[in-house]
């Protein structure tokens, strides 16, 4: 009798692994990076093409930011991000860097070789008819009289697509798309308003690269910068526009002063909830990127304006800028609250941190 108890206990533990939390997630299609092929010599992450419900132009900026900063933590390669071009298309049209971006056409003469770069698109749907409810009283005889009533907010199908593309023809070298369930109700005040939506696009990026880690990632850390310890410009974030839609600083500007101190405010409490208002205040005041831990000479609050008069306002272009100085001290200007210094910084490469379960 206790053997059997212990056998059913036991069948019941694996059936609920199995209906557990993640068992919604579905593969739609699957194709990674291969393993073996020619060197990479960077990424190039184009906006994301959010097209959730509600999703604005800051909401691209916001997550092509965030797919940027999940680079930096698994690869070594340079990353390009939207605040290192101008887009001709909308973000689910964008496909070829050296078409749809000015990254090879610019007249200034910063023109860069996009040989052996890779494109990065992310598109994230969700589809809300999945997110109603319909309660018909059948008490009632006749189907003219019953009385329908209809329940939002229940849960969304949120579908993410990844593709990897040679940047300079397009070439699709890989493609993940997988769906799962999200309650689009439980909507964060502060952080990440969907975090859900994160998760996704992390593991869609993750599957992306799974085949080719020695490809991305060699044995010895390059990267001088990952996501931990800096955050990205809210201001400049902000100013992200498409050639349809305004930017969030566009749109809040006409309304006033302080409509836009407070938009902006808010995407702060978004990026990094836990940074005080004196932080944010000098790093609003002045564009760069946000120290939010100490890293010798640097301390926390302290925004890192320029590395060897290279601007830098999000954390791939401070990583890019820091890895030319290939050794040697990089003469880095900083905003240290009311104080403008120029300091020497030498920061070795930091290795990939553990990996965390989404």
């Amino acid at each position: 009798m206790y053997r059997s108890i212990a056998l059913w206990l036991l069948f019941s533990t694996f059936v609920m692994s199995l209906t557990g939390c993640g068992s919604t997630l579905q593969v739609i299609e699957e194709k990674a990076l291969a393993e073996k092929g020619p060197k990479i010599h960077g990424f190039i992450v184009f906006p994301v093409a959010d097209m959730t419900y509600g999703a604005k132009t800051i909401d691209c900026a916001v997550r092509g930011s965030d797919v940027a900063a999940w680079l930096l933590d698994h690869t070594e390669q340079p990353v390009l991000g939207h605040l290192d071009f101008k887009s001709f298309k909308v973000p689910d049209d964008l496909r070829i860097a050296s078409v749809d971006t000015n990254l090879v056409t610019r007249s200034n003469g910063a023109r860069r070789d996009l040989s052996g770069w890779i494109s990065v698109w992310v598109q994230v749907t969700e589809n809300r008819a999945t997110n109603i409810r319909d309660i018909v009283d059948a008490r009632k005889k006749g189907k003219k009289n019953q009385s329908v009533h209809r329940i939002h907010a229940v849960e969304a199908t949120v579908r993410v697509e990844v593709q990897l593309l040679d940047a300079m023809r397009g070439r699709r070298l890989a493609t993940i798309v997988i769906k799962d369930v999200d309650d689009p109700t439980k909507m964060r005040l502060k952080g990440d308003p969907r975090p859900r939506i994160t998760a996704l696009v992390h593991k869609a990026l993750d599957m992306a690269l799974s085949q080719a880690t020695k490809r991305v990632a060699p044995e010895r850390p390059l990267r001088i910068i990952r996501r931990a310890g800096t955050i990205a410009n809210a201001p400049e974030l902000a100013k992200f526009s498409t050639p349809e839609k305004p930017s969030l600083h566009e749109i809040y500007a006409k309304m006033g002063e302080i409509e836009l101190k407070t938009a902006i405010v808010t995407l702060w409490s978004r990026l990094a909830p836990e940074l005080g208002i004196r932080e944010t205040y000098f790093a609003t005041k002045y564009p760069g990127v946000l120290m939010t831990s100490d890293r010798s000479p640097l301390k926390r609050g302290d925004v890192i304006r320029k590395v060897d008069n290279v601007e830098v306002r999000d954390r791939y272009q401070l990583d890019r800028a820091m890895r030319k100085c290939k050794g040697r001290a990089c003469k880095v200007s900083i905003q240290r609250a009311f104080k403008t210094l120029e300091v020497n910084v030498t920061w070795l490469p930091v290795p990939q941190p553990l990996p965390v379960e989404d």
